[in-house]
């Protein structure tokens, strides 16, 4: 069971002893405890979505060259994807933060079915509060197979939906998931694979590609068996994998990593190499439009600048998902021996 707060504890309390006092509330006695809760917050929620909403559309209006240049941007437009649609973008933008406040509140980060760190205390609360609850009964298997039957059945959906948009042909799927696979497009952007590819010769294009996709794949099954007992930093630890490896990444990627990275505060003073990690994406955030500008605009430069910056910044995410994987282990390692806490950990 995922423990709430002290606060929400004592509300229900109040209004359990407002229930036996006052007869109006006898009828809905976890009600008052829910208002108390989510009234304040879910104003504060408002204000902060109505602010973001508010903010990008004071932008586009301030500034009506920003979806162009913003579209000519490598960091932010590759590709398979681009700045288009304003109001489309901002709903799914609010959407996955309204999902990212419900999981970070749930406190599956430092209470799961199979672990509780011994720094649960040290979060950072969302702005909605959901608690959760899972049996500690449920079968694994049965779990896991009725969620994919679930997963599959979804995925099967949109395929046929997509089917029917595209007038009954299945040349979509090529045009979509092929352009992942396949990586016909080699425009410079952020990852490491166009320069590569660029590189060798035809012949064995096929090869490497098959070789960076398993390389990429390799990554699930371990981390799924070593931090079995918590899967959201499996996934969270695999957002920020894919950010550095897939073949077209953007800064949407590392945003989404850093933000379920923030729901493990909790491990963040044992994390050993911080400063090195924030001090290459920084230095790789401000002199990577320097080095694209110099290559494609001013002809000073080569492909060789952008794609040296493009290492410089894989370099720093590498360091910081290493640092967080390390942090996650030694949370686990003071879990299950309380009396090393605090200790230098050695490898013998």
């Amino acid at each position: 069971m995922v423990q709430a707060s002290p606060l929400i504890f004592d509300h229900a309390k109040e209004a359990t002893t407002a229930s036996k006092t006052r007869p109006e509330l006898r009828d809905c006695d976890a009600r008052p405890a829910k208002d108390v809760l989510t009234m304040p917050i879910g104003r504060r929620k408002l204000c902060v979505f109505g602010a973001a909403v508010a903010l990008r559309l004071t932008l586009i209006l301030l500034f009506p060259g920003l979806p162009d240049l913003l579209t000519g941007r490598v960091e932010v437009s590759t590709p398979v994807s681009s700045f288009k649609r304003l109001v489309v973008y901002t709903l799914l933008d609010l959407i996955n933060a309204n999902a990212l406040i419900e999981i970070s509140n749930s406190g599956e980060s430092v209470v799961s079915r199979l672990f509780t760190s011994p720094r649960k205390k040290i979060r950072w609360d969302g702005i909605a509060i959901v608690i959760g609850k899972v049996k500690a009964g449920v079968n694994g298997i049965s779990y896991a197979a009725s969620h994919f039957l679930v997963f599959a059945g979804d995925i099967a959906g949109l395929l046929m939906i997509s089917y029917a948009l595209t007038g009954f042909s299945w040349d979509f799927i090529s045009a979509t998931y092929g352009a992942h696979i396949l990586v016909p497009d080699l425009t410079p952007n952020a990852g490491l694979w166009w320069y590569f590819l660029i590189e060798i010769f035809d012949p064995f294009r096929e090869f490497f590609l098959g070789v960076f996709w398993l390389h990429l794949a390799s990554y699930v099954g371990g981390l799924t068996i070593r931090l079995r007992r918590q899967p959201l930093f499996v996934i969270t630890c695999l957002l920020g994998i894919f950010a550095i490896f897939k073949p077209y990444p953007s800064i949407s990627d590392v945003s989404i990593y850093l933000s379920f990275l923030s729901l493990y505060r909790h491990v963040f003073p044992l994390m050993r190499y911080t400063f090195f990690s924030i001090s290459a994406l920084l230095y790789a955030s401000l002199l990577g439009p320097i080095f694209y500008h110099l290559w494609i605009y001013a002809g000073s430069g080569n492909a060789n600048f952008f794609y040296a910056i493009t290492l410089v910044w894989s370099l720093g995410l590498s360091i910081l998902v290493a640092d967080s994987l390390f942090a996650v282990l030694r949370d686990e390692w003071e879990e299950e021996r309380p009396e090393v806490k605090g200790q230098d950990a050695r490898q013998i």
